[in-house]
């Protein structure tokens, strides 16, 4: 779904690759959690989490389309 604003003219190729970094950055931090449950694996996705969407928003708002 990050993807969606590229597929729909409203981003470039540079926010592609920076959204496509980002979301391989929390499946690798959902992927830990699943591999070793821990309450401090947890807190870390849910902080990756907060910080994704503001993030994919800075992309979108700063880069050129």
């Amino acid at each position: 779904a990050s993807l969606v604003p590229a597929w729909v003219g409203l981003a470039g190729l540079p926010y592609v690759g920076g959204a496509a970094v980002l979301g391989l950055a929390l499946v690798g931090w959902s992927a830990a959690l699943w591999r070793a449950p821990s309450p401090a694996a947890a807190r870390r996705l849910f902080l990756a989490s907060v910080g994704y969407l503001p993030a994919l928003l800075l992309l979108l708002v700063t880069l050129p389309h």
